[in-house]
């Protein structure tokens, strides 16, 4: 069989392939994306491309930052509205303990008398500190206190201010209204005294006014020293009152802490503490 026959070409075989020509497919896509870029873009040189476009991940990490700082500020947003109130009376719990406790001791220490008063007293930093909180906590609180007492007597003042005025307000709109009605009545009288056939009335009579007399409120408003005075009575009763809801507070506490002793009780507490210590001198 020969070459020809079995798909040889001598003639070509020594011959190198010509390129293949461009598909259609291939000139398609080029012409469209010249089309969609314009010619201006394909003209650019690569220096003058932005090469901002390329960034796709500075973009994303500036995209995801922003998401987590705005789930981070609604978290904060959403915080708990009760806790910082419950903290603060908690921390209230635990100074009042804390006095109580100093009060115990104080009175422990009075029941010693001058037993121990020639012995050396060791004090630590911590109860140094503690007790300087402690005092300063108690001028707070006597501070917050005259501010409210303050704050009752301007109101107090105020209030009085309010009523004598609405009073006197009153007492000229009471004036105004009986006046009007004095007129309405004489206006009245005058035209039934006309008689018939005489259509013309007789000359009023002028009636000889006393010379007015000051309003009745002028006479009973009090005089500034006396609301001052009246206002310090209310705010001397307030504190009388806060003093002895306060002793009946600490009396409360203490009959929880401390324990029921009687006079005797301790007396005989104290004798055997005496005779323990004088049995291991």
């Amino acid at each position: 069989m020969s070459r020809k026959a079995l798909g040889f070409d001598d003639e070509s075989s020594g011959e190198e392939e010509a390129p293949a020509a461009p598909s259609w497919r291939a000139t398609s896509d080029k012409s469209t994306t010249s089309k969609r870029l314009g010619p201006s873009f394909l003209n650019k040189d690569i220096d003058e491309i932005d090469e901002s476009i390329y960034a796709y991940d500075e973009v994303y990490d500036e995209v995801s930052h922003a998401k987590k700082t705005e789930t981070l500020r609604a978290s904060k947003a959403t915080r708990p509205q009760y806790i910082q109130g419950l903290l603060e009376a908690k921390n209230r719990r635990q100074e009042d303990k804390l006095r109580v406790s100093d009060l115990k001791v104080s009175k422990e220490r009075a029941y010693e008398g001058d037993e121990f008063k020639d012995k050396e007293v060791f004090v630590t930093n911590s109860y140094k500190e503690h007790r300087k909180k402690v005092e300063e906590n108690v001028k707070q609180e006597e501070k917050e206190a005259g501010e409210v007492d303050m704050k009752t007597f301007h109101r107090a003042m105020m209030d009085s201010h309010d009523r004598n005025a609405h009073d006197q307000m009153e007492h000229t709109t009471n004036q105004e209204e009986q006046k009007e009605e004095n007129d309405t009545q004489n206006v009245e009288e005058t035209h039934i005294s006309l008689q018939a056939g005489l259509n013309i009335p007789s000359k009023a009579k002028i009636p000889s006014q006393a010379p007015a007399s000051p309003p009745p409120f002028k006479k009973q408003k009090p005089s500034r020293q006396s609301e001052t005075q009246e206002v310090l009575k209310q705010i001397e009763e307030s504190e009388k009152e806060k003093k002895k809801q306060d002793e009946k507070r600490l009396a409360t506490k203490k009959s929880r802490l401390l324990p029921k002793l009687s006079e005797k009780d301790i007396e005989q507490y104290r004798q055997q503490y005496l005779q323990r210590k004088a049995a291991v001198s």
